[in-house]
Formats: structure tokens, C-alpha cells, sequence
């Protein structure tokens, strides 16, 4: 699995942009789940939507993106919920390391704790 795939960590194509040439950032590369790319790409939309109200425009809905990705594997995606409560966990910790490191005046006010409990309530178990 990539483990941070996200748009800013894709190449697209000049003249066709919903061509992925590339796909850059390999430090969080592991071998895992399927499913954990997918439950980071769907929890870093949830944090988005949850802290400024939207989505980035033009992506396939989640269901769409859920299908594809199951044509795609040739199996169904399962425990998508708990892969993508886990990558808001993963990325909670990751931007916390990056506060310390960086000793950030801004790590009192990390919003990310409350968006990955809202999360938390609204996963359904076995998802």
C-alpha cells in the first residue's frame, strides 16, 4: 500500500488531468490491507469536509469510488470504516510528531482529535 495517497501525491497528465502519470511520497509505503489507502484517501475528505465545510470538487462519491475500487481489487472492500477511523488516527499522530518536532505554538489548538471522534461515532461496526 502507498500509505499517504492523496491528490498533492499524484502526477496528472497535461492534457487529460484525470490521467494519473505518477504517484510520488513512498515514505509511508507498507505492506498492508488493501483497504487502508482507501480508508486514508475517504478519512483525509472526512477531516476536510469536517474542518472547512467541503470536499474538493469534481471526485467520485464515495460509493462510486468504493465500486471502482472493488472492480478494480476483484473483491469487496471490507472494515472500511475501521480503515478509515485508523488513518485519522495515523494522521492525528503524524501531525502531532510534526508539532513536537517543530515546537508549534499552533499544538494546543490541533483540531484533528475532535474530527477523529466524530468519526468514531459514526462508524458502523463491520463496515
Amino acid at each position: 500500500m502507498h500509505g499517504d495517497y492523496r491528490l498533492d501525491n499524484t502526477m496528472l497528465d497535461r492534457d487529460d488531468p484525470g490521467q494519473i502519470v505518477a504517484v510520488l511520497d513512498w515514505d509511508l509505503a507498507a505492506i498492508g490491507p488493501r483497504e487502508m489507502d482507501l480508508g486514508w484517501l475517504f478519512g483525509l475528505d472526512f477531516m476536510m469536509h469536517s474542518l472547512f465545510g467541503r470536499s474538493v470538487p469534481g471526485f467520485l462519491t464515495r460509493a462510486e469510488a468504493r465500486r471502482r475500487y472493488e472492480v478494480a481489487a476483484g473483491r469487496a472492500v471490507r472494515h472500511l470504516d475501521w480503515h478509515e477511523v485508523f488513518a485519522l488516527v495515523r494522521a492525528l499522530a503524524i501531525n502531532d510528531r510534526h508539532q513536537r518536532i517543530t515546537r508549534s505554538r499552533r499544538r494546543a489548538e490541533n483540531p484533528m482529535g475532535p474530527v477523529l471522534l466524530e468519526r468514531m461515532a459514526t462508524a458502523q461496526p463491520g463496515e
